[in-house]
């Protein structure tokens, strides 16, 4: 046991008595839940039922700054708290039930409400502040700490459009500007300094845009915004009928990209990099639809490899693979840029050219084959040779659709499989 008046030292190994404790003897007299600080922002009273409640000795606090005391009883995840609070008392400006947090000797987390108000000299100066400073339900600890961490970004605006608090994501996402954010900073304030360092490019009138998002913000809007980073967000302005508002920022970059990703993979052939039978069928359809309503000339065509498991046995389905991906990329270099190509499975692939006729096609499907046929495919220090068949088939009456094209497309190439393969037929109604 401690001998008589000798004093009894928090658990806490960290702490260390202030320097030179300043104490307002005038608040002496303040009631037991109240907090006081002087002109400087060094708390000179702080009720004692705070020191108690976490295991701290009495006037322990007393004299120190409120960003000393932060870096005494802060838990690490709520500093956020404690600078708001130190701003606001900086302002310095009246305020109600602010949450703050403390970590106990016996390193448990408790929750106070603050609120205070600027006292004054009889001369009018500034003297300080003082308020009052209570013990919270813990119930309401895990909602608060859940808004904090948060990923997205949470700032509450007053029925004047004035910044009242916001989570660690609001400061994240203001990082160019988190040096001026602080309470009682209007709306419009808060676009103007991030206007100064070009958040907002293509704008011209900042005047003009702070006044079309404040009326966003009260009414309740949703849109998306590329930031100067290249990085996009979805910004939610929530209306808080009769007391202010509310912005939220999810950032969506990652969103996007996977969204991105998943469409490619939904249209692409993943191994040859060409529209999948999906993608393709869709497509055409579209073009052959409208080729037909302008009527625009159109021609479908399939490719088919000669002998393909012939090369699957030889070289393996890896070699197969290698066939398959020169032969894409093939037909993207000889067809034009505007023409539609694909896979429709296996070893086939299918094509839709428009604004030629059947004999400008068959040119251009004879160039093909030839180049086709004349690739030197390297695979594992080896060369493979490859030949195709192609067949094509008009749009027009007889076959109004893409299916129907493609249908007649395959019964010409039947007919340059049944002549010995490695050649160009076009399904004609004489044929």
């Amino acid at each position: 046991m401690p001998a008589t008046g000798e004093r009894v030292e928090p658990r806490l190994s960290h702490l260390s008595p202030p320097a030179r404790p300043r104490v307002d003897r005038s608040s002496r007299s303040a009631s037991s839940d109240a907090w006081q600080t002087d002109s400087d922002g060094v708390i000179s009273h702080l009720a004692d039922r705070v020191h108690r409640d976490l295991g701290l000795p009495g006037r322990w606090l007393i004299g120190r700054s409120i960003p000393a005391i932060a870096a005494l009883v802060a838990p690490a995840d709520s500093r956020c708290l404690w600078t708001e609070f130190a701003n606001m008392v900086a302002a310095p400006q009246s305020f109600r039930d602010h949450p703050l947090p403390f970590t106990t000797t016996a390193g448990e987390v408790l929750w106070f409400r603050v609120s205070g108000a600027p006292r004054r000299h009889v001369g009018g100066g500034f003297g300080g502040f003082r308020g009052r400073i209570e013990r919270t339900a813990t119930a309401s600890d895990p909602l608060l700490t859940a808004v904090d961490m948060m990923p997205d970004a949470v700032g509450v605006y007053d029925q004047t459009l004035c910044l009242v608090r916001w989570n660690r994501a609001f400061v994240r996402s203001n990082e160019p500007i988190q040096d001026r954010l602080r309470p009682g900073m209007g709306f419009g304030d808060l676009i103007r300094a991030a206007w100064s360092i070009g958040f907002y490019p293509g704008d011209s009138d900042v005047d003009s845009f702070i006044r079309e998002r404040e009326i966003l913000l009260r009414g309740g809007a949703q849109f998306r915004r590329v930031r100067p980073n290249g990085t996009a967000g979805l910004y939610r302005y929530l209306p808080l009928p009769g007391q202010g508002a509310m912005t939220l920022v999810t950032d969506i970059t990652e969103l996007e990209r996977q969204s991105a990703d998943l469409r490619r993979r939904a249209t692409i052939d993943a191994l040859t990099g060409v529209a999948n039978r999906g993608c393709l069928v869709e497509t055409a359809t579209a073009i052959v639809a409208e080729s037909l309503a302008e009527g625009r000339q159109t021609v479908v065509g399939i490719l088919d490899l000669d002998h393909f498991k012939r090369i699957n046995d030889t070289y393996g389905h890896a070699g197969g693979d290698a066939v398959l991906v020169s032969t894409a990329a093939t037909a993207k270099r000889c067809l034009r840029s505007a023409d539609l190509f694909g896979r429709l499975g296996g070893e086939e692939f299918a094509f839709v050219l428009t604004d030629v006729g059947l004999d400008e096609a068959r040119h251009g499907a004879e160039r093909l084959r030839t180049t086709l046929a004349t690739t030197e495919i390297w695979y594992e220090d080896q060369v493979i040779r490859v030949t195709a068949s192609i067949g094509l088939a008009e749009v027009g009456a007889s076959a109004a659709t893409f299916e129907q094209a493609l249908a007649l497309a395959d019964k010409a190439l039947y007919e340059a499989k049944d002549q010995g393969r490695n050649c160009v037929r076009v399904w004609r109604w004489s044929s």
